[in-house]
């Protein structure tokens, strides 16, 4: 009962502060587009619908398309995507999914992790409020698709959270499971330099030299 009352507090919070903070943007994009930058805000619009289009992200691969881009891509970087090759700066790219299923298992294995860490720690105030506002970006890059294959640009918004909630759960536990938890992590950070290696290398190879040329 203590924890579902703490649970509840810290939920009804982050609501009010939530629904202040959208009570407020609305309001003054209200006031710009009546009175100010319309064409802006329209183009805002505009561009939500062009970079949620299904050529980016194809319906019956929205699973795959999550971990890869969003959860995974940040971390263990997938291959990419030549969208429009007719920009005079270069063509226009995006993140595409993971090509082996050990990648999704990888993904899949990190999420769990982050879960147990998230659930083990439901009294904590510090990663219930973590936990919600990482949430906020699951909605607006999962849900709501905006920028899904860009995860290299805004990952900064919440990809320290790992770490954090990784580090929380191995202090919690007995030293047996600490050690098997941190293992685990030591042998993902190995397999995370080599396949980024692997990446950079293609990317380098395929998409570099060919617009670009040597430094």
């Amino acid at each position: 009962k203590k924890l579902n009352t703490i649970l509840k507090k810290i939920i009804k919070k982050q609501i009010i502060i939530l629904s202040t903070f959208f009570a407020v943007f609305a309001g003054l994009a209200g006031v710009l587009f009546y009175f100010f930058k319309r064409e802006r805000i329209l183009d805002i619009f505009a561009r939500y619908d062009e970079y949620t289009q299904p050529d980016f992200y194809l319906p019956h691969e929205t699973i795959q398309t999550v971990l890869s881009r969003f959860f995974g891509g940040p971390i263990l970087f997938p291959g990419y995507q030549v969208i429009d090759r007719s920009l005079p700066d270069g063509p226009y790219t995006v993140l595409s999914n993971y090509d082996n299923f050990w990648q999704y298992g990888f993904t899949l294995i990190v999420i769990a992790l982050l879960l147990w860490s998230i659930i083990s720690h439901l009294n904590n105030k510090l990663v219930l409020f973590i936990s919600l506002n990482f949430f906020m970006d699951v909605i607006i890059h999962v849900f709501l698709k905006y920028g899904l294959g860009e995860s290299f640009i805004y990952a900064g918004h919440w990809i320290f959270t790992y770490p954090i909630f990784l580090g929380w759960l191995i202090k919690d536990q007995n030293k047996k499971v600490g050690y098997i938890i941190t293992l685990v992590i030591i042998g993902f950070t190995l397999i995370t330099v080599c396949n980024n290696a692997l990446k950079f290398h293609e990317i380098y190879q395929h998409f570099g030299l060919p617009y670009y040329g040597t430094i």
